[in-house]
């Protein structure tokens, strides 16, 4: 008997240590694939989020100068109100209003449209609209050039 108690003692610590290096190793492994999960969704978010800035950035590149052509005095003798409220819609549509600058743009869209109804109802103010039309542009370039 006491031939076996040395070999088994030992084989026991093996045995032992093998079950520590396991866990060990497991808790490890947990830990990295919860750390490589964890960085690829932040890319994830990331690229979601860019493709999203530029895909709002098409957006107001396409329908800003939309509105701003609708809405110029010198073009128009008479408005389509309907079509630069449509545009205003296009626009403001897409912002987020906790967003300083795109804050901006969505006030400075809703004044244009202001400007627009006093001049179909004939306090026409060429000044008001063109400063209306400058502080859209303002804030449009604002966003767009803040990366």
């Amino acid at each position: 008997m006491n031939n076996l108690i040395g070999p088994l003692i030992g084989l026991v610590g093996g045995l032992l240590a093998a079950l520590i290096v396991a866990r060990h190793q497991a808790t490890n492994t947990k830990l990295l694939i919860a750390s490589e999960l964890e960085k690829i969704s932040k890319q994830n978010n990331l690229e979601r989020q860019t493709a999203f800035r530029s895909r709002k950035e098409q957006w107001l590149l396409d329908v800003a100068p939309e509105l701003l052509a609708a809405c110029d005095p010198q073009l128009h003798a008479d408005f389509d109100y309907g079509e630069v409220t449509s545009l205003i819609h296009r626009v403001q549509i897409i912002l987020d209003p906790n967003n300083p600058l795109e804050a901006a743009i969505n006030e400075s869209a809703g004044r244009i449209g202001l400007a627009v109804q006093d001049a179909i109802t004939e306090r026409r103010s060429t000044t008001k609209l063109l400063s209306a039309q400058d502080k859209f542009t303002t804030a449009v370039r604002a966003y767009l050039h803040d990366s």
